[in-house]
């Protein structure tokens, strides 16, 4: 059914609509995170024990709220592919019933 023509546009419009949304999360987000991890690598070594720590719980903070947006995002996308098999599925029945009736089929 998603290779149809139609299945094929239609997900082609939910990969650009999937597009802006992923170009929405929180890229600074994704940053901070990074700058934060070279951070750590880079004055690990003379950081105090307390700071260290705070620093990693920190990274682990941000990493699980990264992660819980990339779900959600992935989460989005298979219920929408999910929406666009059922609208799809009413015409590939029909065309099946069709072909069954046609080529007197016997299921």
């Amino acid at each position: 059914m998603l290779g149809s023509d139609e299945g094929k546009l239609l997900l082609a419009n939910l990969e650009s609509e999937l597009k802006e949304d992923q170009d929405k999360l929180p890229v600074a987000d994704v940053e901070a995170f990074q700058a934060m991890q070279a951070k750590l690598q880079k004055d690990g070594e003379v950081m105090s024990d307390s700071d260290k720590r705070k620093a990693v719980k920190e990274l682990e903070s941000m990493q699980a709220d990264i992660q819980f947006a990339q779900q959600k995002l992935q989460k989005e996308a298979q219920e929408r592919q999910q929406e666009i098999l059922q609208s799809l599925a009413p015409q590939y029945q029909k065309v099946r019933d069709d072909l069954i009736q046609v080529d007197q089929i016997d299921l």
